[in-house]
């Protein structure tokens, strides 16, 4: 009875820092999964823009490229400034949080399953 009790202290802790440990992959996942979606809505709007901006050419007979290179560089080199700020404020990603939440999850539920099944088995006992 006092090892099952035990067992119980043992495994109610285990759970505890599997769920902080969750709770952290979680907050990590949604923070990566928001600048995820950020980035996406800003190559969306810049893939606009740059059919607006062909759509723009066109209408005033530009059917081919232009050869001023150093107006298209310079956009480029602007484009590329954003886009190397823009990482540079996402930061380090861990590119296996998506694993790793769900390794915590299975871990949670067996331990879980386990919890039910002591307490099932001292509610036997008593």
């Amino acid at each position: 009875m006092l090892q099952a009790r035990k067992d119980i202290e043992k495994l109610n802790s285990q759970i505890d820092r599997v769920d902080a440990d969750l709770r952290g992959v979680e907050d990590e996942y949604e923070r990566v999964d928001a600048l995820l979606d950020e980035a996406q809505l800003n190559l969306q709007n810049l893939n606009m823009q740059m059919e607006r901006y062909v759509d723009r050419l066109k209408d005033l007979g530009y059917e081919e490229p232009i050869l001023d290179e150093s107006l298209r560089f310079d956009e480029i080199d602007e484009l590329l400034r954003a886009m190397r700020s823009e990482l540079k404020s996402i930061g380090a990603v861990n590119q296996l949080a998506s694993r790793q939440y769900k390794e915590q999850v299975s871990r949670y539920k067996e331990l879980s399953m386990r919890l039910n099944e002591m307490e099932r088995e001292r509610m036997a006992i008593e």
